[in-house]
């Protein structure tokens, strides 16, 4: 068994084929596959939404990806990264503007 550390803002999807765990054909460390649906939204009242269906992007899956090894019965694992602050702009806009920018 081999184990990692991992730290935040990292950590993993893990993504369990729906098959017995007897037919479970191992363990892929993957990419995450690109989106291929979009969820089309109705305004409904008082101000909440409602998934009134979805417009598919692009129905192919990259043969790497953790769609394409959860579709072939393996668990896929994904290391992700959770901090999506893009520091240095922040930095540079605090530093020439206490304020947001225009």
């Amino acid at each position: 068994m081999v184990r990692r550390r991992i730290v935040p803002p990292d950590f993993l999807t893990v993504s369990f084929p729906a098959v017995p765990p007897g037919q479970i054909r191992g363990v892929r460390l993957t990419e995450r596959a690109p989106l291929r649906e979009i969820p089309r939204l109705s305004l409904q009242p008082p101000g909440t939404w409602r998934i009134i269906g979805s417009d598919v992007l692009d129905a192919s899956v990259p043969s790497d990806s953790d769609v394409a090894a959860w579709e072939a019965g393996f668990i896929a694992v994904v290391p992700m990264r959770a901090d999506e602050v893009d520091h240095a702009r922040l930095y540079r806009w605090r530093r020439r503007d206490p304020g947001l920018p225009e």
